[in-house]
């Protein structure tokens, strides 16, 4: 199974998925992720995905929030883990998790959005991932 190192929950991954499948088509999601609509279906059905998987499907997150979509927390993990990218594989997981304190405090001041509320909720709910 794809370790998913600091990245969007499947689960979340799949909601979104399934949301662009009932808005389009399994094909037309399929293309939009990269994948064959066989192996689409199979992630939507549960299977685990692989780690180029799981790169292909935040890759598609993270564009779908470039496009100006509304953030979801799904979305800001992908983007994180993709900043998180350019560092030694060892250091993902709390790259991922440092950035989103960051912004965390960012928000100290003021209401946190969703987003940042659910990514947090994600990340806690990894127990391999370190909380700063």
């Amino acid at each position: 199974m794809a370790s998913n190192d600091g990245a969007a929950p499947l689960a979340g991954l799949r909601e979104a998925v399934e949301r662009q499948v009932s808005e389009r088509s399994l094909r037309h999601a399929a293309r939009q992720v990269g994948m064959s609509p066989t192996g689409l279906q199979k992630f939507l059905a549960g299977s685990a995905p692989s780690d180029a998987t799981c790169r292909k499907l935040e890759r598609w997150a993270f564009e779908k929030a470039a496009a100006g979509e509304p953030p979801t927390a799904e979305t800001a993990l992908a983007v994180l883990r993709l900043l998180a990218g350019a560092l030694p594989p060892r250091l993902h997981p709390e790259a991922v998790v440092r950035l989103l304190a960051v912004l965390e405090c960012a928000f100290a001041d003021g209401a946190r959005p969703a987003w940042l509320v659910e990514a947090r909720s994600a990340l806690d709910a990894a127990p391999e991932h370190p909380i700063p």
